[in-house]
């Protein structure tokens, strides 16, 4: 089935009388008798679920293979706040889901359904819309990964063998959690939008990352990374498999933490007035544009900063006082907030960087910190400031420049 203007009407106008679609050309996968068990478990629900079963074409002009920009479009004319079911994959298709709006996170749903039904789709989907629906998923989840007196895994053995929709989820979760399945960042790092920096301190540290990063290779080191142990030499098919989970990771990682920050502001409208609660919303809202539309990995880790700031802020308004970005930690602006600034001495001349306590410990120590924040580039792994990758390495993530919307607003315009 080819997806156009005229296809999505069809789908927007289903799913707004009982909130279920089925592509014809899945039918062989997803009977009727399986489409009136999602039926049931999504009616009347609030936030309202739907579930649209479609394969999205990796070629398609405007979604590119991407089942979250499908139902990004879809809600603006079907439900603006919500949870998306749908599925990915071409092989092997997975439930995927997706929250908008005041919708609570699916991760914990889709994960639980694909430990229950690891083969199976339709299972897969009936189950995820029930554990959403029951808002169980949680507890579920924890249940099928806590060891069971062999040290295995819970997940297959409560599968069984049951057919789509008969067994019973069991009862009692708080719902939480994000989107998952294929990665759906466009992984552009390597070839980012190239800006001037224009400060003297933040050319000298790019410098000093090449620099240090050459004479490394030059060592015998081609990952560019300390150590005796380079946690990257492995397979290149291995580290393709790393990498692509790790992308999975950020960006599940990302969505809960923009979610949490949604509902946060949803449950704080009272001190709009304030300045720091705008910049709560303004950081949000930057922040899940980028996340809904094409992103890169080094995007999607920019969304988790944002997402951190905005809490900041929001914390700040709650308080009652004003806010300050606080700046991350330069290594990695995964580790959070930066607590003192070190001297990395990587070139001949030292520059002075934010960074957390265990990254500025190790630097004090005349070592390179193991994880700093890396991107694939020629196949290989490079740090992420010795990449073009605007604005992310040239302010550090807000670690050397802490106006990162400005930044994102001119790169906008």
């Amino acid at each position: 089935m080819r997806i156009n203007d005229k296809s999505l009407h069809k789908i927007e106008r289903e799913l707004g009388r009982d909130g279920v679609w089925i592509s014809p050309g899945l039918r062989s996968k997803f009977s009727p008798r399986v489409e009136r068990l999602i039926e049931k478990a999504v009616a009347e629900h609030r936030p309202p679920i739907h579930v649209a079963l479609i394969k999205v074409p990796a070629d398609h002009p405007r979604f590119h293979g991407n089942v979250e920009q499908l139902f990004a479009s879809m809600r603006k004319h079907v439900d603006p706040h919500g949870t998306y079911i749908g599925i990915e994959g071409t092989g092997n298709l997975q439930v995927a889901a997706y929250a908008f709006g005041r919708a609570p996170d699916p991760f914990y749903a889709t994960e639980s359904a694909k430990l229950r039904h690891p083969n199976g789709v339709a299972d897969q989907v009936v189950d995820t819309a029930r554990l959403v629906a029951g808002g169980d998923a949680r507890t579920v989840y924890k249940r099928l990964n806590k060891p069971d007196r062999d040290g295995q895994h819970n997940g297959n053995r409560e599968q069984g063998t049951e057919a789509a929709g008969e067994n019973t989820p069991a009862p009692d979760t708080g719902t939480t959690t994000s989107g998952q399945g294929t990665d759906s960042t466009t992984e552009d790092s390597g070839a980012g939008i190239t800006m001037g920096i224009g400060v003297v301190v933040v050319l000298a540290l790019v410098a000093a990352g090449v620099a240090l990063l050459a004479r490394r290779r030059r060592s015998g080191d081609p990952s560019g990374s300390s150590g005796s142990a380079s946690r990257f030499e492995v397979p290149v098919p291995n580290l393709g498999a790393t990498l692509a989970t790790e992308r999975r990771r950020r960006e599940k990682r990302a969505r809960r933490a923009l979610t949490a920050l949604g509902a946060r502001i949803e449950e704080s409208t009272s001190l709009r007035a304030d300045d720091a609660w705008q910049q709560a919303v303004e950081h949000h809202t930057i922040a899940r544009r980028m996340l809904d539309g094409p992103h890169s990995s080094a995007d999607t880790v920019g969304v988790i900063v944002l997402a951190a700031r905005g809490d900041s802020a929001l914390d700040a308004a709650v308080a009652g006082r004003e806010w300050e970005p606080t700046r991350p930690c330069y290594l990695n602006p995964l580790h959070g907030d930066s607590t003192r600034t070190v001297s990395w001495r990587g070139a001949a001349a030292g520059v002075d960087v934010p960074a957390c306590a265990t990254c500025a410990d190790t630097i004090d120590a005349g070592r390179m910190p193991d994880d700093v924040l890396d991107f694939p580039y020629d196949g290989r792994p490079r740090h992420y400031f010795a990449l073009e990758i605007e604005p992310w390495a040239s302010t550090g993530y807000g670690a050397l420049e802490p106006d990162l919307l400005g930044r994102l607003k001119s790169r906008r315009g």
